[in-house]
């Protein structure tokens, strides 16, 4: 009788494990399909097109600074290396703070979170220069 209850008892285990498995891959199908779906919607652009875009951002009289989700500096534009007192390379890298000591993390991530919501956002920002 032991016997036959630790074999019904495994069985028992055996078929919730199969129902659970089952639950898992058709949630992992789900995620393919919505992988798939994304994939689809991004847009090859092509290496002349990024060209003529890196010459307009470099060649604007705009400061431009590209940032990370976290605040690092990624790119900056001559007008706002000029500005700064930086050299492209000096600043990248370096945390936004470093230009602007009100741009602490948390300040940043709230500000980044905004834009992600709002999909635009204009804000006037002071930043000090190097020298």
């Amino acid at each position: 009788m032991n016997y036959e209850k630790t074999a019904a008892a495994l069985e028992e285990e055996i078929s919730a494990l199969k129902t659970e498995l089952i639950k898992k891959e058709t949630a992992l199908l789900k995620l393919k399909k919505q992988s798939a779906n994304f994939s689809s919607e991004i847009t090859t652009v092509s290496n002349d097109e990024i060209s003529k875009y890196r010459f307009i951002l470099e060649n604007t009289s705009e400061e431009f600074f590209l940032l990370s989700s976290n605040g690092r500096i990624l790119l900056v534009n001559n007008s706002a290396s000029e500005s700064i007192g930086y050299s492209q390379i000096e600043i990248q890298g370096e945390h936004i703070s470093v230009l602007n000591p009100d741009m602490v993390s948390d300040n940043f991530s709230k500000l980044f979170t905004e834009l992600k919501d709002k999909k635009t956002i204009s804000r006037e920002i002071f930043h000090i220069a190097k020298n």
